[in-house]
């Protein structure tokens, strides 16, 4: 501490972690299987030795520098062991700690001169730290004693003689020679150990020795580990993920697997397989030469559970082929019909599913076939596959293929799904699979069902036959078979089959809709809707929300903001086109939120579509759009012209939005999974903020720089925001009379509140909107809501034009009294006087009493004739049968409810007359 005329130190200390900290645990986690090279997220398995790092810097202070500031801070490390996958896998190739990307590197070491302080032990044998850089000794002192002469080094290793005692301190000066150093990522990264997962692999030496009793060897199980592996200051583990080589790379250049090899592997391997019967497995030696020809090699990371035919037929799709079972064998069949030779590969179709095996006509067919067609204007001209790019560090990239004559007569119509390809990593395979998807679906999709005798029993699905049928005038041609079922029980087969799709196979970059795309081409210009969202659609949030789409040569966009127009800073990276234009015509205004027969005529922006969705999606507002500040959702979407749409069945004024007329050429905007969200702090509410929008093209060659693009200016204006919760919601006074009222605080922000009554079961039974914080509640509403009950629940929220706040909740009883006691009999004979103890219940109204000659009869299920209704505490029971058993129970009711079900009804009293 300084003193009162300073000169003192002062010493800062931050406050120590005492131990790793983890964000979450869990059990049971899948280990991930990999297979060629990907991008795996690691698993903590184990982690010890947590240690605390002290850091002091010092610096002068005060006038004349009498005061000396010291600041303590800490960093942190631990070892620890973290699972990468199911072995084996090969090496690790690269790492990433949070953004920053670790690979192999070199580093020169340069000459040096070193001390290293050591006391010696018993065997008075020191090793220097840098000794496979060691060169000559400079000198040996021992701490108190001066100078040694009595030891011998060799390559760094100090052997001291007689005259030199145990536990001498002595320091060691000694040169070194340059060394050019090679690192792995894994060094890099700070780790030393790598198991590659395979069966009994050995324990981590460290374990071993520092840490025997967990030694275990994690068999089957690929790993990294590290001694003190850095914290950082949080001594939290850093985000990070791995680039390994999995199992069953080609080679020779080609770090992807060969998906027949992968799915040999899913099915058969005797550890982590499926256990399907080697035997039962294809050899799949054409659809292995088929992937290898079209240059389809994929490289999965799978640990989702579902079964594992899911992740068979996700291959088959990617590869344009399809899983059969024939003859008690699992086959691959690719659909190419071509013979197809390669720098990969080279792939001949069999026979059967090339070539027609039968020729067959009407004579064949019981019944003349029935064809349908789909017109050429309904199919998909342009295609969409979403794949984790090596190219991009893993990162999700969308490779697009279209049809430009269909498009040129038909207008756009894409596939309304992208196909996720996550098992592709090549930027050169995803070309070659969206074109044949998008050739799949621009070959001819004719449909034909005939009845076939059992003699041709022995065809299967996707056998290709020759069908013609002079009774419908329908040609020869060659089909596919889809589907075999039975036909009557005469054992006629239905075939359903469909036209031999003639997709060949891409052996070339593909055409984009301009033209080729060339590395050297700009992209198309990205097109910009920014939209500050009524908090009501947002959870309460103030955000702007930010559609970007653009033409075709277009491969993604990334977003920057900056609050002056000078400093910017990267918010989001989009690689979806957001559907979004401007209004074709004008719409009327809305005086209700269905419109059914509203139609909004829409021109679209770029190279998306829209499509209808289902009535469930609509009503549940997932087609939402924002036109010039209404949201509104629609079920209908109809082509009407080339990029223009007619979108009917409207729900309009959604989230508290005003509903007026709109006119041509206002802006609209799809809110989707493509929209860009960007949380507004409070303090930025009223500025203005500065967006801009770089693009790469198609190849992903050409990255604008923020240079050349123009800022777009967005005023952050806020929406209200919806109330808080009700707090305080309680009775005003006890529920025991006629009625129960229930009162609350004023929550902030509401302008009204929406008050239900529901029964136990949850029931609403009636909603009430008040101003005033209290609601009442009669006996005769509860008659007019079907009947008085004793248990309610009252659910209370406020509302103005944000939103609506969250619900708060209050469970209301009123009990019936209690049950009655000391019922007793007087006279004789045939009638009785009855009398019990009065009830002490605070808003009695009566008692009724009721007579049995059955015992364990039930009042409460109507059971017994009534003697009593009223409120003396007695009552004459007459007209009794001499020496029969009665048996009698009495029941208080109160000014709520006298419902025998719901009374309280007194233990049994009996007697014989």
């Amino acid at each position: 501490m300084s003193g009162m005329l300073g000169g003192g130190d002062i010493t800062n200390t931050e406050a120590r972690i005492g131990s790793l900290q983890l964000q979450q645990s869990s059990q049971g986690v899948p280990i991930q299987l990999v297979w060629g090279r990907a991008r795996v997220y690691p698993n903590l398995l184990w982690f010890d030795d947590f240690e605390a790092i002290e850091h002091r810097t010092s610096q002068e202070a005060g006038k004349g520098g009498g005061t000396t500031v010291t600041n303590v801070t800490y960093t942190y490390a631990a070892s620890l062991l973290m699972g990468l996958g199911a072995g084996l896998l090969g090496s690790v190739e690269t790492i990433w700690r949070h953004k920053d990307k670790l690979v192999a590197t070199t580093r020169t070491l340069p000459a040096d001169t070193l001390t290293q302080r050591e006391i010696l032990d018993a065997g008075k044998v020191v090793t220097v730290t840098e000794a496979a850089r060691w060169d000559a000794t400079v000198e040996v002192v021992s701490l108190f004693d001066g100078v040694i002469t009595d030891y011998t080094d060799v390559a760094g290793v100090y052997t001291f003689g007689a005259s030199v005692a145990v536990g001498t301190i002595v320091d060691i000066t000694y040169t070194t020679i340059p060394v050019v150093e090679t690192l792995t990522a894994m060094q890099v990264a700070g780790f030393g150990q790598f198991g590659n997962g395979a069966i009994g692999q050995s324990v981590w030496s460290y374990l071993t020795t520092a840490h025997p009793d967990e030694a275990i060897g994690y068999s089957g199980v690929a790993y990294v580990a590290g001694t003190k592996f850095t914290l950082g200051g949080a001594a939290g583990l850093p985000q990070l993920s791995f680039e390994v080589n999995g199992r069953a790379q080609v080679g020779s250049g080609n770090v992807d697997a060969n998906p027949a090899d992968v799915i040999t592997d899913l099915l058969t391997d005797p550890v982590y397989g499926a256990g399907f019967p080697a035997a039962q497995m294809d050899s799949l030696a054409a659809y292995r030469a088929w992937c290898a020809a079209a240059g389809l090699f994929v490289s999965p990371v799978w640990a989702e559970r579902k079964g594992v035919f899911e992740y068979v037929s996700q291959l088959a799709k990617i590869t344009h082929a399809r899983p059969l079972w024939s003859v008690n064998t699992l086959k691959l069949v690719p659909m190419t019909t071509e013979a197809l030779s390669s720098g990969t590969g080279s792939y001949t179709p069999a026979a059967e599913y090339s070539t027609p095996v039968y020729a067959l006509t009407d004579d064949d067919f019981r019944d003349p076939v029935e064809e349908t067609r789909g017109a050429p204007s309904d199919r998909f001209n342009r295609v969409s596959i979403k794949y984790r790019s090596r190219a991009l560090d893993y990162a999700d990239a969308v490779e697009s293929a279209e049809d430009r004559a269909s498009i040129d007569a038909f207008g756009l119509i894409e596939a309304p799904e992208v196909l996720e390809a996550s098992e592709i990593a090549s930027p050169d395979v995803a070309p070659v699979v969206a074109e044949l998807l998008l050739r799949e679906y621009m070959s001819d999709g004719g449909e034909y069902r005939f009845v076939l005798p059992i003699s041709y029993d022995l065809l299967e699905p996707l056998d290709i036959v020759q069908i013609e049928d002079a009774r419908i005038d329908l040609a020869p041609r060659a089909v596919r078979i889809t589907e075999i079922s039975e036909a009557g029980d005469d054992g006629s087969l239905q075939i359903v089959a469909e036209d031999v799709r003639v997709t060949g196979a891409v052996t070339q970059a593909r055409q984009s809709a301009g033209g080729y795309s060339y590395a050297s081409s700009p992209p198309s210009p990205a097109s910009v809707q920014a939209v500050m969202m009524p908090t009501a659609a947002t959870g309460n949030a103030q955000q702007l929300w930010l559609g970007v789409t653009a033409g075709d040569n277009w491969g993604g966009s990334s977003v920057w903001v900056s609050a002056t127009g000078s400093d910017y800073r990267r918010v989001a990276d989009v690689n979806v086109r957001a559907k979004m234009g401007t209004l074709a015509s004008g719409i009327a205004s809305a005086s209700t939120e269905l419109n059914p027969a509203q139609v909004l005529d829409v021109l679209v922006t770029g190279s998306t579509v829209l499509g209808s969705v289902s009535q469930v999606d609509a009503d549940a507002y997932r087609s939402l759009l924002w036109v010039d500040g209404e949201l509104m959702c629609y079920r209908d979407a109809a082509l009407t012209a080339a990029a223009r749409y007619d979108l009917g069945y409207l729900r309009r004024a959604l989230y508290g939005t005003a509903s007026p007329a709109h006119i041509t050429g206002e802006p609209w905007l799809r809110l989707d999974d493509a929209i860009v969200k960007i949380d507004v702090p409070p303090a930025d509410i009223g500025t203005t903020l500065f967006v801009k929008v770089t693009s790469r093209n198609a190849l992903g060659t050409y990255l604008q720089g923020l240079e050349e693009v123009s800022a777009i200016q967005v005023t952050l204006t806020a929406h209200p925001s919806a109330p808080d919760a009700v707090q305080g919601l309680a009775l005003t006074s006890p529920f025991i009379s006629t009625y129960f009222e229930v009162n609350w605080a004023s929550a902030p922000r509401a302008t009204d509140y929406e008050a239900e009554v529901r029964d136990v079961a949850d029931n609403l039974l009636r909603t009430v909107y008040t101003s005033a914080p209290v609601l009442r509640y009669l006996y005769a509403d509860g008659l007019d809501d079907g009947d008085a009950k004793r248990n309610y629940t009252v659910k209370v929220r406020g509302r103005n034009t944000g939103g609506n706040g969250p619900w708060a909740s209050l469970a209301i009883s009123n009990p019936a009294p209690d049950a009655i006691t000391g019922i007793a009999d007087a006279g004789a004979g045939t009638s009785r006087t009855m009398s019990w103890d009065a009830s002490a219940a605070t808003d009695l109204a009566g008692y009724l009493a009721r007579y049995s000659t059955t015992p364990g009869f039930d009042p409460a299920a109507g059971e017994g004739t009534s003697f009593h209704d009223g409120s003396a505490t007695s009552a004459e029971l007459t007209g009794l049968t001499v020496d029969t058993d009665y048996y009698v129970r009495v029941a208080a009711f109160d000014v709520w409810d006298r419902d025998i079900a719901d009374l309280t009804w007194s233990a049994e009293y009996s007697f014989t007359a």
